[in-house]
């Protein structure tokens, strides 16, 4: 008699192959995207900070002038690095939902190439 229902690593099951790298597929999906995640901000991160050291070299001469008008360091900080932080939010919020449009067809294409037939 043939079993209808195997144990999760069941050596008998016929698929234990196709079943058992699903498992390994998920985990080495998991960590590249956790590297691009990483690789990616340390680049955001990296390019802000460039885009705002060349606004400050660029405005010197406003610094000067807003200094000799009263104004504090935290807010002349403040004007500077506020359009990379909007910027990187909203592309941020941008990304997440082009990312939940997309996912729909990776999931989609995974299932497919993952599906096992029930029946000889």
């Amino acid at each position: 008699m043939r079993k209808l229902f195997y144990s999760i690593n069941d050596k008998s099951y016929p698929f234990i192959k196709r079943t058992s790298t699903v498992e390994t597929t998920i985990l080495i999906y998991s960590l590249v995207a956790t590297i691009v995640l990483i690789l990616i901000l340390v680049v955001s991160l990296y390019t802000m900070g460039l885009i705002t050291k060349k606004q400050i070299e660029k405005a010197r001469a406003q610094i000067g002038i807003m200094k000799a008008l009263g104004y504090r360091k935290r807010d002349i900080i403040l004007n500077f690095t506020i359009l990379p932080f909007m910027t990187s939010v909203f592309g941020g919020i941008l990304g997440y939902f082009i990312a939940q449009g997309i996912q729909v067809t990776i999931i989609a294409e995974i299932r497919n190439y993952f599906s096992m037939p029930l029946a000889d």
